[in-house]
């Protein structure tokens, strides 16, 4: 939920954002650019399970002077125990594949892609053939996945498999294709 909180606050302080999103880095680039820092750092720390009051944060200038490869030095205090961490901007998506989508390419984008998703599955949902049933399933769990994570590139080609045959079935364009009726 951390994460969700960070691209709030992007999306409050970036103009436009919204609508037209930030780009592919969208998300560092705004936590450089608007977000507050200690929430970045809370978020990382939270991520690594490295307890302790939070007490310096030095924002490092890029050596490469772009400006989502920033750095943050940061010192907590554990009991008694000073810890330097040093951080790069590691947290590139939010964690939610909608808002990181919104973040990307603003709500039109998000809309189309999940419209892509969602039209040939209220279309096939009710039909009884094992393809449609599979896509359906493949379809709608994958919707849900995308609420707490992002996608692999590795497992969403497969994924895309099943959106495929979801829109055949649910748009034939020649009887080789609509294989569920019966003749």
């Amino acid at each position: 939920m951390t994460y969700w909180a960070l691209a709030a606050d992007v999306f409050q302080k970036t103009p436009l954002q919204p609508w037209l999103g930030l780009g592919n880095d969208g998300f560092t680039l705004g936590q450089v650019r608007y977000g507050d820092t200690n929430a970045i750092v809370r978020a990382q720390l939270e991520e690594d399970g490295i307890k302790g009051k939070i007490t310096k944060v030095q924002k490092l200038p890029s050596s490469s002077k772009i400006e989502t490869l920033s750095s943050l030095v940061v010192t907590t205090q554990a009991e008694d125990k000073k810890t330097n961490i040093l951080y790069s901007y590691l947290i590139d998506k939010v964690h939610n594949n909608y808002l990181d989508m919104i973040m990307r390419g603003g709500v039109i984008y998000m809309i189309i892609n999940v419209l892509i998703l969602v039209l040939p599955l209220l279309k096939i949902i009710k039909q009884k053939d094992f393809v449609s049933n599979s896509a359906s399933l493949a379809i709608i769990s994958t919707l849900a996945y995308y609420v707490f994570w992002f996608p692999f590139s590795s497992v969403e080609p497969l994924f895309y498999v099943f959106v495929v045959l979801a829109w055949a079935r649910a748009y034939p364009i020649s009887p080789l294709v609509d294989l569920h009726k019966s003749k």
